[in-house]
């Protein structure tokens, strides 16, 4: 609601005892299935429906994905989304850049197991090390330098960050750039029971062209036994448990 208010109201923002434009760079961390992704997702929606495709744009940089095909050109076609982005501030384009696996900018660097090794030394083998000085490291000196830039005068952008790893294993000049960390916890029971009612009501709506509904008309009458049996389960884990019970 904070980051809507900034782009929308600021001074309305600061009305509300909130600093404008200093709260727009914010880190999503937590393990698989505990909403990172949802997050910038719902943004987004909420971003397109306020300003349509003319008045916002959506980006989405995966560094699993980039690093892997882009190689040593991962960092020049990072710097072409990041200019883009520079520009979109200055001419007051509404902008969402999702930067998601920011894990994989951290050093592959391991405990050896090696007996011959003393205790806590930390190895990296040759290729890895070259990988990570020539390709991974400009990307992060890149984003390093946008975050900067942004700081907290950023009148148009957010910037939303996705790690599976806590904000203190990421490299500095990943971290020092989030004016906000979230850390995200699995979902409790009330949440199963939330995630549970929503999959179902979608399944419903994909089965509405077919005339059937996959489900016993008084399934939500059954969510909270059910979300107590899927307790410890993740959000991935309870859409798969909804599937199943469409499917048979």
């Amino acid at each position: 609601k904070a980051l809507l208010l900034d782009l929308t109201e600021p001074e309305a923002s600061r009305r509300h005892g909130t600093q404008p434009f200093s709260n727009k760079l914010v880190l999503l961390t937590g393990e698989e299935g505990t909403g990172k992704s949802l997050w910038p997702k719902a943004f987004d929606h909420i971003l397109h429906e306020r300003f349509g495709s003319g008045g916002y744009e959506h980006f989405r940089v995966r560094f699993n994905e980039m690093l892997r095909q882009y190689g040593p050109y991962a960092v020049a076609t990072l710097k072409t989304v990041l200019d883009h982005i520079r520009q979109n501030e200055k001419d007051g384009m509404r902008t969402l850049l999702h930067l998601d696996n920011l894990e994989h900018l951290i050093p592959p660097y391991r405990n050896s197991n090696n007996s011959s090794s003393p205790s806590g030394l930390v190895v990296v083998s040759p290729t890895e090390f070259t990988f990570y000085q020539q390709v991974v490291n400009p990307v992060i000196n890149e984003i390093s330098t946008f975050s900067k830039e942004l700081g907290g005068s950023s009148r148009n952008v957010v910037v939303i960050g996705e790690s599976r790893t806590p904000y203190g294993e990421l490299p500095d000049g990943i971290s020092r750039g989030f004016r906000r960390n979230v850390s995200l916890d699995s979902p409790s029971i009330r949440d199963l029971a939330d995630i549970f009612r929503v999959q179902i009501n979608t399944t419903r709506q994909f089965a509405e062209k077919t005339n059937t509904d996959p489900f016993e008309k008084d399934i939500e009458r059954h969510l909270d036994r059910l979300a107590q049996d899927a307790r410890g389960l993740n959000g991935n884990d309870a859409q798969k448990v909804i599937l199943t019970i469409a499917t048979h």
